[in-house]
This record gives C-alpha cells, structure tokens and sequence, in this order.
C-alpha cells in the first residue's frame, strides 16, 4: 500500500499514568495481537503502566491481511481443526472462547477434520482483539493507528514512527510484528512492466478479491502460475469453485464439472516442479507418526546440544537424531532405520535428488495422496516430514531462546523450509481436486519444472525440452522469503541502510536476541527496538505456523518490554 499522509487514532482504553511505559505494535495480525495480550498480562503482573499504540496499514487488528475476515472463504487453513490449539490470552479478565468452540458457535461447524476458511480463523482473531480491549487491565490503556509506517528515528525522548508526513511518539519501545513483506525481484518487476505495455494480465495471488474478480474476464485464456504450494491451491480454488465449477464424487474419484466460465488451461510451475505432499487424511492415521511427549524432550535436548556446539556441518548430526527420532514409527511401517539415514543423507545433500521426486508432478501427486490416506506405505520422506511436522514446537524451543551463529541457522533454516514440502503440506482435499482437473484437461503440468520463460507479444512463453506453452496470464504465487537484504518495504529499507538492522545470516532475516531485540550491524543492541515473527527467521526459525505466534518468542518480548527502564 502507498504511504499514508496522515495517521488515522482511535483512543480505545484510556491509562493516565504519567509513569506509563510507551510502546507501539507495528502490524496488527496474529503475531501483534499476541503481542499485545501477553503485554497485557505482564502490564498486571508486574502492576507496570503501559500506553500501548497498536498500528496496522489497513486497520485489521487481530487478523491481519492474511487472515483478513472479509476474504473469500475458499482460501483455507493447511491444517485441520482437531491439531488447532491456539492458547487463550492469559491477562487475568475473562478469556474468549477457544477457536474450535468459537467456530462451533458462530458458524455451526465442529467437524475435527474440517479444514477451516483463513477468514473464519481471522474472525476470531479480531474477535479477540475486541475481547483485549474491553477487558484490558487498568495498567494497560490502549489506542489504534491506521497508518503506513516509513521509517522510525530515534530522538531524545524516544522513537517516532513516521507515516508519510504525520509521526507518531515518542514510544520506549517499538515492536515490527510485520508478517510477509515484499521483497524485489527484477523477473517480477520486468513480468510486470511486460503487462502494463500489452494486453497481458499479471497479478499477485494475494489479495484474493481482485484475482476473483480479473478471472471472470480469463474465460478461454490460458493461465500460467508461478508457484506450486499452497498459494497456487488457493489460486485453483478461485479459478475452479470461484467461477462456478464444482467437484462430484464419483465411484472412480472426485470429477470436475466446468461452468464454461474457466480459462483455457492452468499452467503452474516452480523452480523443481515437485507438488506438496498432503497431510494425513485423518485422526487415526495422523496416529501412525506420533512421537510422544518423551521424543519430543529427547529431540530439544539433542538439539539443544548441537546447537552449542556450532560445527561446521550441524545437519549430520541432526539427520541422526532425527532418524532415531523417526525409527520407532518406521519401525511399526515396516521400514528400517537405514533407509530413513539414506532419505536424510540424500535430504541434506544439495547435489543429491530423491528418487521419487524424479517421476511425473502428476504421479507424484498421487502417489502422496495414496500416503495420506493410509492406501500405500509411506516413502521415508513422507514419514520424515511428517515427524518433523511434530517436532516443529520443540525445535522452536531448542533454537530460539539462545543465540547461534550465522552458519548454523543458515543450515537449519535450509533445511526446514525444504522439508516444508511436507511438514506443511495442503488438505488432502486439494490433492484430489488437482488430480481431477488433471483429468479434465483444465491443469495442465507440461511446464512444471523451470521452465525458459521469454515473453512474447501477447504474454509469455514456457518452453522445456518437450514443451511450448503460450500464456496470457501469469500469477504469481510464490511468498517473498523472510530476506533482509532483499525487503524493499521503506520501513525495513531505511532502518537496513542506516545500519540499524543486520541480517542473522545470508538470506535470512534480522539479528535479534531472544527476546526479539534488535541487533545493528556492529551486533550491538538497538535500545527499544525489536522484531518478532518471518523477518526475523535465523534469531528464530518456523515462523510460518499460526501457532508460532502465540508461542514462546511473544512472551519473551513481552516479559522485556513491560520492564521499566530505570530499574533495568
């Protein structure tokens, strides 16, 4: 959004002590709304004043854009109902219901294998936010901002938060719970300079409303997307369901019925061309890779061990303790413990590709589907991915609340985005759905693996060794990394050109400690500021798990930034 000129203030609890500590969120999603609850708490345990101005560019407070309650809700959660578990706020006035009991009453649903729209989750998300206002403590008064923050400037007094021409302040304390932020890329840019000078279309996946409403002119066209994760399954959702189309099942399958309304062809496509795997399709065989409270211990003990360690090559022995990890339950599969070593030494070689990932995207995709619903023994990746799905809170607490060197997060950041390809895999469901319009003829994977694109007149071309695929559109479905050196936002620019921000490591996100402060260039702490969430991933790591942000990470911050200075 373009930087606002003026700051619109909504005063919503009101705090007159004097003595009460300044702090602003910037962003009000998930991650800021946490922030401030746990801020709450502390504001009442420690009996601290606190003046907290929430600030968010489109005034979402509690949801955010991502889980923006005003969304189609054909964008889905990636995770179940039954594995929600967002804890309550813990503020000592009466806390919201939980979600599952919130979406039960509100929209009648309580199905525990029910995927849930991201607009249902940001309903209650902004539910909670007005639940923090009207029973926030005494010692916590509240104020909103609706503002496009630009830059930040430490004076005598305190940070100001500058929004175009207006500011803000001053605050002892600033937290950037920012979430994703664009980052530059020239292919995007020229795509896009490519559009605006022909009769082409180029749009992001995101927001979905505009996407919807541009499909509705694409009937006959053919669509390209770069991607093939989750944005891109939400992208089919609109291009299918949002146009009118629907899924019947059938004794064979699942089988797409066209409205006429589709475009020609999809063409998806990313940098390796291999699909998500789905998650387990139910409860009971979820069951089959679980690991139990005492592994989970064992693996952030062993983990915690490696990463004081700080060897060169700290992924050797995490294989192995992930493989001890993973061997009682492959066990039990019928699978021994030297093939999950083999998977894992494959794994964190990059010169080195699995086997089944060489075969068609198509079968593939069918094959983890057969995976996920129990009907073929699951491959060691499979199992692997799903056990480090379970590991994902005790990795958190073996590597975020200490320091590590650059090298080792960039190791272990690698390798958990790698295995995102199935720790954070789509809904069974949208498995299904591809593969029937695969079937139909609409999903066409021809140019699913890096493909040469060139443009041409009327879009772009992607050509293969066997492929020549022309598009008039192209979507672009892939999610800017958490890259500090590659965010373009002003905000992040300005403070990363004045040394106030520093990268945890190459291609990772800010430096921070523990408890979310920031760290220059020179690895000195900057005094009031901190960051929380994807642009810090190397200080931390999983960030992209709704669960993530109401985790340990927020209460640290909070726990710090209710301190009064003087008595620090």
């Amino acid at each position: 959004m373009p930087a606002s000129d003026h700051a619109s203030r909504t005063p919503m609890t009101r705090n007159d002590s004097k003595n009460a500590l300044r702090i602003a969120i910037l962003g009000g999603g998930p991650r800021g709304l946490a922030a401030a609850e746990a801020l709450a708490a502390q504001a009442a345990r420690q009996n601290q004043p606190i003046a907290l101005t929430m600030i968010d560019a489109q005034g979402l407070f509690g949801s955010g854009p991502n889980y923006d309650p005003g969304q189609t809700e054909m964008n889905l959660l990636n995770i179940p109902l039954r594995l929600i578990d967002i804890p309550c706020p813990t503020h000592p006035h009466p806390s919201p219901l939980a979600f599952s009991a919130w979406l039960r009453d509100r929209h009648g649903i309580d199905d525990p294998e029910h995927y849930p729209a991201r607009s249902h989750l940001g309903g209650y998300f902004a539910r909670r936010w007005r639940s923090l206002v009207d029973t926030a403590p005494p010692q916590l008064s509240i104020e909103t901002a609706t503002a496009t923050v630009t830059d930040l400037t430490q004076t005598a007094t305190g940070w100001m938060v500058h929004a175009g021409h207006a500011q803000l302040g001053p605050f002892d304390r600033v937290l950037l719970a920012l979430g994703h932020q664009h980052a530059a890329d020239g292919q995007i840019e020229k795509w896009q300079a490519h559009a605006r000078r022909t009769q082409a279309d180029f749009l992001p996946a995101y927001p979905s409303a505009p996407l919807l409403q541009a499909a509705h002119r694409w009937s006959g066209r053919t669509i390209a997307i770069r991607g093939l994760g989750l944005s891109t399954i939400d992208v089919l959702r609109l291009l299918t369901l949002g146009l009118g189309g629907r899924f019947d099942a059938e004794r064979t399958g699942l089988v797409y019925r066209p409205s006429g309304q589709e475009p020609r062809a999809i063409l998806p496509f990313s940098r390796d061309g291999i699909p998500p795997a789905p998650k387990p399709a139910s409860a009971e065989i979820d069951a089959l890779y679980e690991i139990g409270p005492e592994a989970e211990a064992r693996f952030a003990s062993g983990l915690g061990t490696i990463l004081s360690r700080d060897i060169d090559d700290p992924l050797k022995p995490l294989s192995a303790l992930l493989a001890d990890i993973a061997t009682p339950i492959a066990g039990h599969l019928g699978m021994a413990r030297d093939v999950l070593s083999h998977w894992l030494a494959i794994e964190i070689d990059p010169e080195a590709h699995h086997p089944i990932e060489n075969r068609p995207a198509a079968e593939i995709m069918a094959t983890y589907l057969a995976m996920a619903e129990n009907r073929t023994p699951p491959s060691p990746g499979y199992l692997i991915g799903q056990v480090w799905r379970k590991l994902q809170t005790p990795l958190r607490k073996a590597f975020n609340p200490i320091s590590i060197s650059a090298r080792t997060a960039e190791s272990l950041v690698r390798f958990d985005e790698d295995l995102k390809r199935f720790s954070y895999g789509p809904p069974p469901q949208a498995n299904r759905r591809m593969l029937a319009l695969i079937a139909a003829g609409l999903l066409d994977l021809r140019a699913v693996e890096d493909p040469d694109i060139v443009l041409v007149a009327d879009g772009w071309r992607l050509s293969g060794e066997e492929t020549d695929l022309a598009a008039s559109v192209m979507i672009d479905a892939v999610l800017p990394p958490g890259d500090l050196a590659a965010v373009d936002m002003p905000l992040i620019a300005a403070l990363r050109e004045r040394g106030l921000l520093a990268a945890a490591g190459e291609r990772l996100g800010i430096a921070t400690r523990p408890d979310g402060t920031v760290l220059d260039r020179d690895g000195n702490e900057v005094e009031g500021l901190a960051v929380l969430g994807r642009m810090a991933t190397g200080s931390v790591i999983a960030t992209d798990s709704v669960h993530d942000c109401f985790g340990a990470a927020v209460t640290r911050w909070a726990a710090m930034a209710a301190q009064n200075p003087d008595v620090r």
